[in-house]
């Protein structure tokens, strides 16, 4: 018995991959679900997180809020960083290792996102952790977006973004949450 899949650029023209039936169901609630929840406020806070281990790399994208007002979106950014630094220092590492920051700013390692038209980043906070062992490392980086497009998750966000996989899981788990 062979399934059928369903190609993702009837989603979004842009994205190639495809899709068992049930994923994509749960893709497109989780993408209405953010729609929802995002509709009428322009300035999101989207955090990126990358993780090394013995295991390998693995990179997280999650649209964690919305707000009307660049100011509220600049706090709440403030405050998801201190969150993660809480949260990773809790946390234990390969070996019993301690988690620790590391001070000073980093450039993206892999995507450099460019502003376009109507996606521009207006505000972004980073943070790095690392312990002595050598395999664990995480990079965090949460942007304000000011997103000006007709539709708030829509093409051009996406286009900005350009993590098609890490996105595409992201909706797929909100769609199986709310599912």
């Amino acid at each position: 018995m062979r399934t059928e899949l369903v190609s993702l650029s009837s989603v979004f023209p842009c994205w190639k991959g495809s899709l068992i039936p049930s994923a994509f169901e749960a893709l497109q609630r989780g993408l209405e679900r953010e729609r929802e929840r995002l509709r009428s406020k322009p300035f999101v806070v989207m955090a990126t997180r990358y993780e090394f281990d013995y295991d390998g790399f693995a990179e997280y994208i999650e649209l964690l809020d919305g707000f009307t007002a660049e100011d509220g979106a600049v706090e709440y950014a403030r405050h998801s960083v201190e969150v993660a630094r809480r949260n990773t220092l809790a946390e234990p590492s390969y070996g019993g290792y301690r988690w620790q920051v590391v001070e000073g700013e980093w450039s993206p390692l892999f995507v450099d996102r460019q502003d376009c038209e109507h996606v521009r980043c207006v505000f972004r906070t980073q943070l790095k952790m690392v312990t002595g062992s050598g395999y664990d490392s995480r990079y965090f980086e949460f942007d304000v977006l000011h997103i000006s497009a007709a539709e708030i998750i829509g093409p051009e966000l996406f286009a900005y973004i350009g993590a098609e996989i890490e996105v595409t899981w992201y909706l797929i788990k909100l769609g199986e949450a709310c599912g």
